[in-house]
């Protein structure tokens, strides 16, 4: 048989990372002293380096899940403060709409009884329009009794006058009783007309107008009636 080519001539055929090199005895050589050895090491430094940064990146993430229970700790404190919170306030909601309800209760009673004594004020007022105390020594609660007739202020006569009559002016004037029934312009004497005579009331009239009475009198201003109340 006769020798090939690569015989004759001394090359020998290699397949180095994946490529089909001839080369001569000495180029394989130096190949395998040479050029392999720095291969292996740029793969050995290339995997270091990729172990290295995969060891970094992993301990990172280990120190990441480390403070985990450190987060999740905090985190139900938190959690806790925050429902301990929200229960006091919801406490206090509602100690706040007690007061609040009790508050509007006692307002709400608290008008109605202004609103039921600024009615009878109202009616004191609206009673008393129409009689007045004035004379010597006069005050809000006794003297000389005046009374408005047919839009003139006038005296009373004392015929007949007495503590039923006392008693119903000062009713009227807002007082709960009388104390007596002065005659004889015992608060002095009056002027202008006398408008009342021969007055008669049962005590339970809240308007002297609304007892007997008479217009036409003979009566002089030396009879002028009065009261005192209480």
């Amino acid at each position: 048989m006769s020798p090939s080519r690569d015989d004759v001539i001394g090359f020998r055929c290699v397949t180095t990372w994946g490529l089909h090199n001839c080369e001569g005895n000495e180029s394989l050589q130096h190949h395998r002293e040479n050029v392999l050895p720095q291969l292996l090491e740029d793969v050995n430094q290339t995997s270091l380096r990729a172990i290295l940064e995969l060891e970094q990146r992993t301990s990172s993430e280990i120190r990441k899940l480390e403070h985990l229970p450190l987060f999740a700790e905090s985190l139900n404190k938190s959690t806790v403060n925050i429902n301990q919170n929200l229960d006091e306030l919801m406490g206090k909601l509602s100690n706040l709409s007690t007061i609040l309800a009790a508050t509007t209760t006692n307002l709400r009673t608290d008008l109605q009884a202004l609103s039921i004594n600024l009615t009878k004020v109202s009616n004191i007022v609206q009673l008393g329009r129409n009689v007045r105390l004035r004379g010597t020594g006069a005050t809000s609660s006794q003297g000389r009794v005046e009374v408005l007739l047919n839009g003139q202020w006038g005296t009373v006569c004392d015929d007949g006058w007495d503590i039923n009559d006392a008693t119903v002016v000062c009713r009227q004037l807002g007082y709960s009783r009388a104390l007596s029934a002065p005659q004889d312009a015992a608060y002095g004497r009056g002027s202008g007309p006398i408008l009342m005579d021969d007055v008669y009331c049962n005590g339970n009239e809240n308007r002297l107008n609304q007892c007997n009475f008479i217009t036409d009198h003979n009566c002089g201003h030396h009879e002028d009636a009065g009261v005192s109340c209480a």
